[in-house]
């Protein structure tokens, strides 16, 4: 009974997390109605081919260096269909196109710096500051950046090298009988590289006489990206910056005729810096009706498009509630702090904390659930080595997020692109094995 009702109390907590996925597909899925949008992506793609390593590089550090200080590293989502269709239009491979954004998220969440969604919930629950154990902080980001990195850059040249067999192979074909055989067995390869190509989940044709002018949504797309990355980042918390909040309240106090006009017409938004995932879709739902009026696309076409998108993004969501269950379960039935307790003792130990926060982190989508599971116990006991124990629990939670059942990001990827669990581990086992290495080496030497 439980499973079930969890199940539909998941629609209820996480609304916004839902509500967030249909808007990024019917966003999407208007923009691949607009000759522009497909003129654009196709001019990009064709920058990147012959350049995927640099091209890989750059924006997987920006996916990563954003997740590590943003207040919501989920905005980042808004941003990878985009970038995935690229990927698509230039050929490149399913993982590679998950690595570079989704995966790339999950190793600025790994090696978190000041975003709220971590850090800030270690200055919650354990009384922290932002800045407490900041280099410590920067070196696992660096660590885990550069290796993963690595790993992109050997699959592409693999991929390449393969690719370069295939060409010698193809222009010896007709020479004996033995090249029937070799013509075969590079059908096969073919065949499994074909069925590795990153597909565009929002991919629309577009007649030729229909490529229209990219200017109007080049300027709607840089200024939405703009207001987004403001509206995410963590003035006051951390950078005690206030100019945000102050001209908030100055225009909004601006009176016309004895009315504040500008207030009614802003309603209830906030600063930025302290925006949530709603913010988002409002950017995302201006943008369409701006860019509707520029390409003269009617209200059927918004509506289409929402109808289209929504049923495009239904597994996304379904996936996603079902790791939220999971989330559910461990917090409403705490038997983890239980577990943990005994796992961590009296004395405060790297090892132990490691397993602790391993075994915590499967069980939960979200690092302040984690957080909230363990709080308690380690601020009790461990009051001397709080600084070690959050900095092990949070690198660990973001190793966990790449393989564990209920990192929501991870399936949401996944099932994105349609990448098998099993193909996904198969390319990353090694890694998380190096970057577990480095936490605990790091954890020791500053213990």
């Amino acid at each position: 009974f439980d499973i079930v009702t969890y199940g539909l109390l998941g629609m209820y907590y996480f609304t916004v997390l839902v509500t967030f996925l249909f808007v990024l597909g019917a966003f999407y899925q208007f923009l691949s109605k607009i000759g522009a949008y497909q003129k654009l992506t196709d001019k990009l793609a064709s920058k990147v081919k012959g350049k995927g390593i640099l091209f890989s590089l750059i924006v997987s550090f920006i996916f990563a260096a954003l997740a590590s200080i943003l207040n919501e590293y989920l905005v980042l989502v808004a941003f990878m269909p985009f970038i995935i269709t690229i990927c698509s239009k230039a050929k490149m491979d399913k993982i590679t196109s998950f690595a570079i954004t989704f995966g790339a998220m999950l190793v600025g969440i790994l090696g978190s710096t000041i975003n709220q969604k971590v850090v800030g919930m270690n200055v919650q629950f354990f009384q922290l500051q932002f800045t407490d154990n900041l280099l410590e902080k920067i070196i696992i980001f660096v660590l885990a950046f550069i290796i993963y990195s690595v790993f992109i850059i050997l699959r592409l040249i693999k991929l390449n090298g393969n690719k370069e067999q295939r060409n010698v192979k193809k222009s010896n074909k007709k020479d004996t009988k033995k090249s029937k055989k070799e013509s075969k067995e590079k059908y096969v390869v073919v065949v499994k590289q074909e069925v590795a190509k990153c597909e565009d989940l929002f991919e629309n044709e577009i007649k030729d006489n229909e490529k229209s002018n990219m200017i109007p949504l080049i300027i709607v797309g840089v200024l939405s990206a703009i207001v987004v990355l403001l509206a995410y980042i963590p003035w006051v918390s951390v950078f005690k910056v206030d100019w945000f909040t102050n001209a908030l309240k100055t225009v909004t106090e601006v009176e016309v005729f004895g009315v504040p006009l500008f207030s009614y017409i802003l309603g209830n938004v906030t600063e930025f810096g302290s925006w949530d995932l709603f913010g988002i879709q409002v950017v995302m739902i201006l943008s369409m009706v701006i860019l509707a009026i520029c390409y003269r696309k009617g209200l059927t076409d918004i509506i289409d498009s929402f109808a289209e998108g929504f049923k495009k993004s239904a597994k996304l969501v379904v996936v996603l509630l079902l790791a939220y269950v999971i989330l559910e379960f461990a917090v409403m039935y705490p038997v983890i702090p239980t577990i943990i307790g005994k796992i961590l003792g009296k004395s405060f130990n790297v090892f132990t904390s490691s397993l602790a926060a391993l075994i915590t982190s499967l069980f939960t989508s979200e690092y302040q659930y984690a957080a909230n599971l363990v709080y308690s116990y380690a601020s009790t006991v461990y009051t001397n080595d709080i600084n070690v124990f959050t900095i092990i629990f949070q690198s660990i939670y973001g190793l966990v997020s790449f393989f564990a059942p209920s990192s929501a990001m991870l399936l949401v990827g996944l099932s994105y692109l349609n990448i098998p669990y099993k193909e996904w581990m198969k390319y990353i086992w090694k890694f998380l094995l190096a970057m577990l290495v480095v936490i605990v080496v790091v954890a020791l030497i500053i213990a």
